[in-house]
């Protein structure tokens, strides 16, 4: 992943880019080899990292068979081996493939002790793996913060995990301007209660797909994919059932879109298509 957070450092450019450049930005300064197995788990993860964090900290990598004299001056004795250098100085180092998490959480705790502020994006990425690290790292500079907790809980909805994803809306204050879309979320997975009290995802499933024109299915359906985080094709479900539905449906339906669209948030335009939609059927 070439960026220019990343690069490759010898013993002729290893004062300036990593001692120099380390007094104002850390480095995490990665020995490696191209037939170190652990080495090819944990870099690919160092990249990625220095690119989530935008440049908060510089990755150098150090081919430990050709710059040999740098690995000896580190005392490398195994690898991979990641020292991390600021203000010309190692502050610490670890070795092995560590976890991705793991590394995320030293690296949070890194900037946090040395109170450096990772630069913001404009808007919250639309990658998944990247939104995650930038809600994560908005909760290790406001462990509070409305806007990460309800964004994190909508991942973890879209990953499965609703007990999770429970507990951090219910973090959500009530002060906060995202305390409302936070009741929403949890109303959201309120929804999946009418599924199994209705027998369950599968049997609501296989009730539509043996007869598309069954309504209520339909609607059970449309609920299953909002509590699991699929809003599109949940709200999709909602309108056509607005639109087109018997008065009991219709009204169930209504009902559950305000809690959906509210849970969705404002970011995709196929839900803001949806609303829009939803607007011309009601005015």
């Amino acid at each position: 992943m070439p960026s220019e957070h990343v690069i490759d450092v010898t013993a002729q450019t290893f004062q300036t880019e990593v001692v120099d450049y380390s007094h104002n930005t850390p480095v995490l300064v990665d020995f490696w080899a191209e037939w170190c197995g652990p080495c090819k788990q944990l870099t690919p993860m160092l990249e990625q990292l220095a690119e989530e964090f935008r440049g908060a900290f510089r990755l150098a990598k150090v081919d430990t068979d050709v710059e040999q004299q740098l690995a000896m001056t580190f005392r490398i004795q195994s690898i991979p081996t990641v020292c991390i250098v600021w203000g010309g100085r190692v502050l610490d180092q670890f070795q092995g493939a560590v976890p991705m998490e793991q590394l995320r959480q030293l690296l949070n705790q890194l900037f946090q002790e040395l109170n450096i502020t990772i630069p913001d994006e404009q808007g919250v990425p639309t990658d998944p793996t990247r939104a995650r690290a930038y809600f994560q790292n908005k909760l290790a500079k406001e462990p509070n913060d409305g806007e990460a907790l309800v964004g994190l809980g909508r991942l973890e909805v879209g990953d499965g995990n609703t007990d999770g994803a429970t507990a951090l809306f219910k973090k959500v204050e009530a002060a906060s301007t995202h305390y409302t879309a936070a009741q929403a979320a949890l109303a959201t997975l309120g929804l999946l209660e009418q599924v199994a009290e209705a027998g369950g995802e599968d049997a609501a499933r296989t009730k539509l797909q043996a007869d598309p024109s069954d309504q209520r299915a339909a609607y059970l359906v449309a609920c299953a994919d909002a509590g699991a985080g699929r809003f599109v094709a949940s709200l999709e479900a909602l309108v056509a059932l607005i639109a087109t539905g018997t008065a009991e449906v219709k009204d169930d339906a209504k009902k559950a879109a305000s809690v959906v669209f509210e849970a969705a948030g404002r970011e995709d335009d196929q839900v803001e298509q949806l609303r829009r939609k939803l607007a011309r059927l009601l005015f």
